[in-house]
């Protein structure tokens, strides 16, 4: 009997355990994966739509950089999200650009390799609503580069819904479709 009970522990404490643990499935930030795109459409009169593409992958120094069709490389580590930026066509190097925040905090990010700008990232109370699209988990970054001020919105598992700076440009997400 003791054997038996013996057996019965073990097999709750070995299999038990990952049957009845809560494992949240992690949902990127950013999702990055080739093949993922977003389509804008903008107030730029002579280029009514942008949109993004990734393309492929690039492996600079063991990250797995993301390509997109426009040149972009970006990668995610533990929800950050950086870019590879080069200064007058010297060598790529990692620039740190966005992460999510609850609460609001300001930090600073490379432009160009040899800017240094401010950034601010707040979370979005309840729902953030676009073209009649209500999204959740979204968050606020606004920052300033040669006295224009650039506010983007990114929400988890989709990447950037709007961007709005202020000489008037404002790009809006109408289109996309992400994979993790």
């Amino acid at each position: 009997m003791k054997r038996l009970r013996l057996i019965w522990i073990i097999i709750f404490v070995t299999v038990g355990f990952n049957t009845f643990a809560q494992t949240e499935k992690h949902i990127a930030f950013i999702p990055l994966a080739i093949g993922n795109y977003w389509i804008y459409s903008t107030t730029s009169k002579s280029h009514p739509f942008d949109t993004l593409r990734i393309v492929g992958i690039k492996v600079i120094d063991g990250d797995s950089a993301f390509l997109f069709d426009n040149g972009s490389l970006m990668f995610e580590r533990n929800d950050s999200v950086f870019d590879y930026q080069s200064q007058w066509e010297s060598g790529l190097f990692k620039c740190f650009q966005y992460f999510p925040s609850d609460k609001e905090l300001y930090y600073s990010i490379f432009v160009g390799g040899d800017v240094i700008i401010g950034r601010a990232v707040s979370k979005i109370q309840g729902q953030y609503k676009l073209n009649g699209i209500e999204y959740s988990n979204c968050y606020k970054f606004l920052d300033g580069y040669q006295g224009v001020s650039n506010n983007e919105i990114i929400c988890r598992g989709i990447g950037i819904i709007r961007t709005e700076r202020e000489d008037g440009y404002v790009r809006t997400l109408v289109e996309y479709k992400v994979t993790e």
